[in-house]
């Protein structure tokens, strides 16, 4: 999955990974997460990027990696 670092920008392609995930039978899951280290991440825009990858995740029948830096509450 998209890395939380590109939440919110422009060149975002949740269709292009969907497809390139249901095409490519060696993936397994997708791996996504919450970074609130660096606050020039927006927080909305990481939380809105981890949703939407879930849900293809979900879809598709995929594992859903996910990981966290400092956003463990937000995530339970």
């Amino acid at each position: 999955g998209y890395s939380p670092k590109v939440a919110g920008q422009a060149d975002v392609n949740l269709t292009a990974l969907k497809e390139f995930v249901n095409a490519t039978p060696h993936v397994i899951g997708l791996d996504v997460g919450l970074d609130l280290h660096f606050a020039s991440y927006s927080q909305a825009a990481q939380v809105e990027l981890l949703k939407a990858q879930a849900k293809i995740a979900e879809e598709l029948h995929k594992t859903l990696f996910v990981h966290s830096v400092k956003a463990d509450e937000l995530l339970m």
